[in-house]
């Protein structure tokens, strides 16, 4: 165990020198400190369980007056990281699906649940909550946002409620709490408009799995249907609801009886799914066109199950931009931190089952768990990060581990800032980008070579159409798109309007 200890405390040095001095000259290009955090995480999470205690955790006293303040001061948290960066332009998917909601209707509604969507998912719930929105929100870029934060907002206060169902201390659901509001993953989950399928699917299965223990089963029942029709990662809420379940002490039959309705309800949304779209439907390997959640191969998905998956949630860094020292330090000091919660220990159980949740909550995404330095696609860690809120939760609940929780939040929040800078950057980008092709409308026009992804932020690969629409009023004719390549820098989208297609044609 002690070997562990120093393994864990050598890497954390090395990756200290790193934020300080910069990428490593190495012969084969590896500039990024993904392994190296890796190689952390998995030490990180080896020895925390290995020096894990049968202690009783700190008793999850009613709260007293002091304690009924916390979710307003978790709220009062997570608008104050995230009110700085509401304003800057929209990004990629955002134009389109708001252009979408904005020309809603009853026919619309029906499309929604009878006739398959072009993208190959059946997302209902969420497209719903787009349409409520347009009214008010307009083309409005902190409109669409608040309304994301908000969710955010709910969600982070139904972790909490959580914690506290599993008998966490009022501190250690706050701090747990705190740390799924503050992760700093959130830019892609939050502030991209396109991503609040992951919100609410986050936000109707929390409501599920509480409803389930509180004994009202119908109720979770419809929240499970909600959920399942909010985006796929929901199907694992049966499972999430057993695990929790089992952390209860509940035996075998009891978890299969409870359980039994949410699995059903799962199910009758994926055979209706299926039949809809004529099969699984989702992402589509361009080489193939398999369903990408096929694509398992034992090597690289272990890879990316465990350490990357398990580093971009310890320590959710996009690497494309310098770090100031001020955040260079705090990753310095949260480092130290997590050595010394390691090898502090805490209550095996909730720390099993918040291992446990993270690990259901991967399963369906394990295809884009190979996180690069960028953090592009880290919106599929949002359900994941519940589970690592539930092991701090449970560390937390112990009065000795407040100090070293506090550095690894400070650094959440630090890195949190840091990624939402470039994500306002990028957005700017793309918004003078869109500006140039509204004003160049009058001529012909041909636009090549708009990236994907720009520092791991979504660019304009898709929505560059309604995004000229809604700066011009009229709207490029066709859409043309290079997908040759699965690299993020070499994605091309072209762009023709009408005159263009007849100059050639000459």
């Amino acid at each position: 165990m002690k070997a562990f200890a120093a393994a864990l405390a050598a890497t954390a040095v090395v990756l200290a020198a790193r934020a300080f001095l910069g990428p490593f000259d190495h012969p084969f290009g590896m500039h990024s400190p993904m392994n190296a955090e890796g190689i952390f995480a998995l030490l990180f999470v080896a020895l925390l369980l290995l020096r894990a205690n049968e202690a009783e955790l700190a008793h999850g006293a009613p709260a007293n007056r002091r304690a009924r303040w916390l979710p307003a001061g978790l709220a009062a948290l997570v608008i104050l990281a995230f009110c700085r960066y509401l304003a800057f332009p929209l990004l990629a998917d955002d134009y389109s699906h708001i252009s979408h909601a904005r020309n809603f209707n009853r026919h619309a509604f029906a499309a929604l649940f009878t006739v398959p969507a072009d993208d190959r998912f059946f997302r209902p719930a969420a497209y719903l909550s787009y349409a409520l929105d347009a009214p008010w929100a307009g083309l409005s870029p902190i409109a669409w946002r608040t309304s994301n934060v908000f969710i955010h907002i709910a969600n982070t206060l139904l972790v909490y409620s959580l914690c506290r169902k599993l008998k966490f201390c009022p501190a250690g659901a706050f701090f747990g709490a705190l740390l799924f509001g503050i992760h700093a993953s959130r830019p892609e989950a939050v502030t991209w408009v396109a991503a609040r399928f992951d919100l609410l699917a986050v936000f109707f299965g929390l409501i599920c799995i509480l409803f389930m223990l509180s004994g009202w089963r119908v109720a979770a029942v419809l929240a499970m249907l909600l959920a399942a029709m909010s985006k796929e990662s929901a199907y694992v809420i049966p499972l999430l609801a057993a695990a929790i379940f089992w952390y209860q002490r509940r035996g075998w039959r009891e978890i299969a009886r409870l359980t039994a309705p949410l699995f059903l309800a799962a199910t009758a949304v994926f055979l209706y799914r299926w039949q809809l779209l004529g099969g699984i439907g989702g992402y589509q390997s361009a080489a193939d066109g398999v369903p990408t959640v096929f694509k398992f191969r034992l090597a690289s998905s272990l890879k990316a199950l465990f350490p990357r998956f398990w580093a971009t949630l310890l320590f959710p860094i996009n690497w494309t931009g310098e770090l100031s020292i001020v955040l260079a330090c705090c990753f310095a000091a949260a480092l130290a931190a997590l050595v010394y919660l390691a090898w502090k220990g805490a209550n095996r159980r909730p720390l099993l089952l918040g291992f446990l949740f993270a690990t259901i909550c991967s399963l369906p995404v394990h295809q884009f768990l190979s996180i690069g330095p960028d953090l592009e696609k880290a919106r599929v860690l949002y359900f994941a990060s519940i589970g690592l809120a539930i092991m701090f939760a449970a560390i937390n609940s112990q009065k000795s581990s407040w100090i070293a929780a506090g550095i690894f939040l400070l650094f959440h929040f630090a890195a949190l800032q840091h990624n939402l800078e470039i994500w306002k950057r990028t957005g700017y980008l793309a918004a003078a980008t869109c500006r140039a092709g509204a004003d160049l409308m009058r001529r012909p026009l041909l636009v090549i070579g708009l990236p994907n992804v720009i520092d791991g932020v979504y660019f304009l690969h898709t929505g560059y159409p309604d995004c000229v629409e809604q700066q011009s009023g009229r709207r490029p004719e066709s859409i043309l798109a290079d997908d040759d390549s699965r690299s993020t820098s070499a994605r091309r989208v072209q762009i023709w309007n009408a005159q263009t297609r007849k100059l050639e044609e000459r």
